[in-house]
């Protein structure tokens, strides 16, 4: 099963596009705290270690390299863990550092077999996320793309950097402890 997913930067006129059109799920408070390995940098392979924490929950995901360029594919392997801070603390003391952590509101919604979120993403701004989960990575492309042409998103407003990598490129001297 591969995760599709499409970023967008937007406005409050897609906010409340979104919140008209789409049925709200739930809002969610996140702590994400990416890690890099001890042997190796994941980034040099497009593989991504976060520990996320959503009020007072904890999953640890592990992300294998893009498979498409247009749009975010990722196999994903995820697990929940029972104490966050004590996960991220095995982590350190294994020798994995930390590259960034980034917070942010997210309101989900669904239309259809899509999930949408809208987050308020700390220090980086606020982005639209349309997230599909299928094993036909054309398909769940088109349709998405399909969905943001619908919303009024314009192929400039599409983000194709992953939230590590913007926060990475934005606060480049960042305390990592």
């Amino acid at each position: 099963m591969f995760e599709v997913e499409v970023k967008a930067r937007i406005g409050e006129e897609t906010r409340r596009l979104v919140r008209a059109r789409c049925r709200f799920l739930r809002e969610e408070r996140h702590v994400d705290i990416y890690f890099d390995a001890p042997h190796r940098r994941l980034a040099d392979s497009g593989e991504v270690l976060r520990l996320r924490q959503i009020d007072g929950r904890a999953v640890l995901t592990y992300k294998k390299k893009r498979v498409n360029a247009d749009v975010r594919v990722r196999e994903e392997i995820e697990v929940h863990v029972g104490n966050g801070d004590a996960t991220a603390e095995i982590l350190k003391r294994l020798g994995f550092r930390v590259l960034a952590e980034i917070r942010k509101r997210r309101e989900i919604f669904e239309l259809g077999d899509c999930q949408i979120s809208l987050d308020d993403v700390e220090g980086l701004g606020e982005f639209l996320e349309v997230e599909l989960k299928s094993e036909n990575v054309s398909d769940a492309k088109s349709r998405i793309l399909a969905l943001l042409r619908e919303l009024g998103i314009s192929d400039d407003a599409v983000e194709k950097r992953p939230y590590i990598q913007l926060y990475l490129e934005k606060f480049p001297n960042a305390d990592r402890s």
